[in-house]
């Protein structure tokens, strides 16, 4: 499996961060699958959940003393979480002990705007039991559970 090409979503991310440039410094920190021409998904695979899923950036506060790491995600106007990646989500969200320490920046394609998301927040929906956990294996190289968020709940 190839891919072309950087993902949109982080593509208006950094534009996002560009503009803000004199109160935030974006730092490129998680693995790019797709940077490299000879990674396959199984490849991909080969490298432990934990690492794989490392978050996509680090933001530094100008103004604050704070820094996030920020996942970047995709919608159209459903967010789609997947298990396995919330599960690594979990953990580095706690990683220093502090809760809320990954933030998601999340671009929805069909209304146009992002939104960023404590993960706190998605913790909260997701514990509600209001979605539920459910398995899909289309356009995926294997099955996966999912849970699909509306992205004006975020």
């Amino acid at each position: 499996m190839k891919h072309s090409g950087k993902n949109p979503s982080e593509l208006k991310c950094e534009e996002f961060y560009s503009k803000r440039k004199n109160s935030f410094i974006l730092i490129r920190y998680g693995l790019d699958q797709w940077a490299n021409p000879d990674m396959t998904w199984n490849n991909w695979e080969k490298i432990k959940p934990f690492i794989r899923k490392t978050p996509d950036y680090i933001i530094v506060s100008k103004e604050k003393n704070q820094s996030y790491l920020l996942e970047v995600k995709s919608a159209k106007e459903t967010f789609m979480l997947k298990k396995e990646d919330w599960e690594q989500y979990d953990k580095w969200d706690w990683i220093d002990s502090d809760e809320d320490n990954l933030i998601f920046y999340i671009y929805d394609f069909e209304s146009k705007t992002q939104k960023h998301v404590k993960m706190s927040k998605i913790r909260k929906i997701v514990k509600s039991g209001e979605y539920k956990w459910e398995w899909i294996d289309e356009d995926t190289p294997r099955p996966k559970e999912v849970m699909y968020i509306p992205f004006e709940l975020l």
